[in-house]
């Protein structure tokens, strides 16, 4: 629910945000303060559309005008968040997970690591995109694919002057390099 003048008012299930960040043009924004960036599932660059994607963006009237689809309905995207509840995490990767938080809360790259908010971020997107590539079980290389994209906007890299989850994401990365996945 959100709280609007002291009157909390129920979301609709499912319920979901989508922020956007122009990373070269900051005037009239404001950086948002860590607790908040936190509660972001994942922090994803989308980068240019390729030449023909371009064109037919174009080609159609533009942006404003372009319309899209319904991809899943409610329903199915709530039958499908139910289904993450059925796969599996192994010990021994849960533990290669661990690893990698807490490497972030000790690393000298990073002024402060990630929450336990982050690492349960992790967990769970690591067991959907585990359900989205039809197994039931979820393998290091899923940790791996999603560590910068959902870790990266939540750690603080010591490097000044740097785009938001980018000193990060190197920092990650390496972190990610040092240690052994299991099997």
């Amino acid at each position: 629910c959100v709280t609007v003048d002291g009157v909390s008012h129920e979301l609709p299930q499912p319920f979901l945000v989508l922020a956007t960040q122009n990373p070269h043009d900051h005037q009239g924004t404001f950086v948002l303060p860590d607790a908040q960036l936190d509660r972001f599932l994942m922090c994803l660059e989308m980068g240019y559309p390729d030449r023909e994607n371009e064109r037919m963006i174009l080609r159609s009237g533009g942006l404003r005008r372009a319309t899209f689809g319904e991809a899943l309905t409610a329903e199915e995207l709530q039958w499908l968040q139910g289904q993450v509840d059925s796969v599996r995490m192994s010990t021994e990767v849960e533990d290669y997970l661990l690893d990698l938080v807490q490497k972030t809360r000790s690393d000298a790259g990073l002024v402060r690591g990630v929450s336990t908010r982050g690492a349960e971020a992790l967990y769970r997107a690591s067991l959907a995109l585990a359900l989205a590539r039809s197994r039931d079980f979820v393998i290091p290389e899923d940790i791996r694919e999603l560590a910068v994209p959902v870790l990266a906007h939540r750690v603080q890299a010591r490097a000044e002057g740097v785009r938001l989850g980018e000193g990060g994401g190197r920092v990650i990365q390496g972190i990610l390099r040092s240690l052994r996945p299991p099997g």
